[in-house]
């Protein structure tokens, strides 16, 4: 119990910090891209690309595509994920970041982070969800289902009509 409340305590404290430079990539897990026993894909970059594959050159859409319902996304990198376009999640996933201070994930105050779908039950932990912009939920759009978020931290999003940082249009956060 005693770890468990100095890890909320370092979350706390680094929630209220400013990078101002870019982290560099850095290999955190083996490289393994899919293990099947486990049920998780590793991202392996941060570049926000989609060729329709999960390989040695994984992105977090990359993942997000070839993951099957109830899989587990994990980084095998840490910096800034700038996006091209709103992450749209429509399966039950977990995604599991290396550390909010670690890995941020930017709508570059031009899209949506985060977009989970219909009765979607999904988990977001040890993530930064940031620089999002939409018309509800600049850094999170939540439809009908469940989202858990654990250690994250939700920083610096906009949206024109309602929910900021997160929007949560029912179901349970």
């Amino acid at each position: 119990m005693r770890a468990f409340s100095l890890l909320a305590l370092l979350t706390i404290t680094l929630a209220g910090c400013v990078d101002q430079d870019p982290v560099q990539p850095t290999s955190l897990l083996e490289p393994s891209f899919y293990n099947a026993g486990g049920g998780y894909w590793q991202v392996t970059k941060l570049d926000d690309t989609n060729d329709g594959t999960c390989d040695a050159d994984c992105s977090l859409r990359e993942a997000i595509a070839k993951a099957a319902s109830g899989d587990e996304i994990r980084f095998g990198v840490t910096g800034t994920i700038t996006l091209t376009a709103t992450l749209q999640i429509n399966k039950n996933l977990t995604i599991t970041g290396p550390g909010a201070a670690q890995l941020r994930v930017s709508g570059h105050e031009t899209y949506g982070v985060f977009a989970f779908g219909p009765n979607v039950t999904a988990s977001l932990s040890r993530v930064t969800i940031a620089d999002g912009r939409a018309a509800s939920g600049g850094g999170i759009f939540k439809g009908t289902g469940t989202l858990t978020l654990t250690d994250c931290v939700v920083s610096g999003n906009q949206a024109t009509s309602s929910g900021g940082g997160i929007y949560n249009a029912t179901g349970t956060l």
